[in-house]
């Protein structure tokens, strides 16, 4: 509205309503205006990345809802040489910026930085775990071990299954209240039935990683 006021009939408008995502939409933001016509100064820079108020956990929606469907894991088309994340990830400006600020490049980002970052920019303490690849991210009285896979060209692009299950043995032997794989690579078939039948891991591979990033930031 701010680049359209000129040109878009916005004298009588006094409220303000931002949607985002898509079908259904969620109502993400709304304003009221002191002059009908008139908008606020622009926020300051640094609000953009101060994103820890939004939702106590808002990863407890990934682990409240049900797993994804079993087509979500197995419809997408594999290939030998995987693309880098910054090219088929989308990032809302302010949480680009706000991995930036954190020293991550989002052309160059793996999915370990990805979810670290945004968790970090969200109000999650997230440390080192004992393992590699392994963090806790700690908010709300809620904690999650994370467990990451890098990937490299020339890897095979599904994540192997003993991977799999030394990532539910590290979420058993482990304090955390719950577990999340993380991946660049496709899930094969079986994490389907693994996630319904424990609802304390999920699995968020090169298919959901951008399901995770959208439900974040509208969270």
């Amino acid at each position: 509205m701010r680049e359209k006021r000129h040109t878009l009939p916005i004298d009588d408008v006094t409220e303000v309503v931002v949607f985002a995502g898509e079908e259904p939409a969620r109502e993400v933001g709304r304003m009221s205006l002191e002059t009908p016509g008139v908008l606020p100064p622009p926020s300051r820079f640094t609000d953009i990345l101060n994103l820890t108020s939004i939702g106590a956990d808002p990863l407890a929606a990934e682990f409240g809802a049900p797993p994804p469907t079993i087509p979500e894991t197995v419809a997408q088309a594999r290939s030998d040489q995987l693309e880098p994340l910054g090219e088929v990830i989308r990032l809302p400006k302010a949480v680009a910026t706000g991995l930036r600020a954190q020293g991550v490049d989002p052309d160059n980002m793996n999915a370990a930085q990805l979810v670290t970052g945004i968790l970090s920019l969200f109000g999650y303490t997230v440390t080192p775990g004992i393992g590699e690849g392994h963090y806790t991210a700690s908010k709300g009285g809620t904690t999650t071990l994370i467990v990451s896979e890098e990937y490299s060209p020339g890897d095979y692009p599904e994540v192997e299954e003993s991977a799999i299950r030394s990532f539910v043995v590290a979420v058993e032997q482990s304090d955390a209240d719950r577990g999340m794989f993380v991946s660049e690579k496709f899930a094969p078939f079986s994490i389907h039935e693994l996630e319904r039948r424990n609802p304390r891991i999920r699995f968020v591979t090169r298919e959901r990683l951008q399901k995770l990033v959208d439900s974040m930031a509208l969270s």
